[in-house]
């Protein structure tokens, strides 16, 4: 599956589990680098309000 990085969110209850490895603020935005269970790396970008601690356990749907 293919999707855009600004595609994803986070979620409480989602269909991709993983660990936040990175994250960078950019301005207008934030870009995260997240590991899968399957040891995928796959890229998120998000509003520069939603903050995720590098190291924890997250997950994604597509929204």
């Amino acid at each position: 599956m293919c999707c855009r990085p600004e595609e994803l969110e986070f979620v409480d209850n989602g269909t991709v589990k993983g660990i936040v490895k990175q994250e960078e603020f950019l301005g207008f935005y934030r870009q995260y680098c997240v590991e899968t269970e399957t040891h995928e790396t796959i890229i998120v970008r998000t509003d520069r309000g939603v903050k995720k601690e590098v190291g924890k356990e997250i997950q994604l749907q597509v929204k």
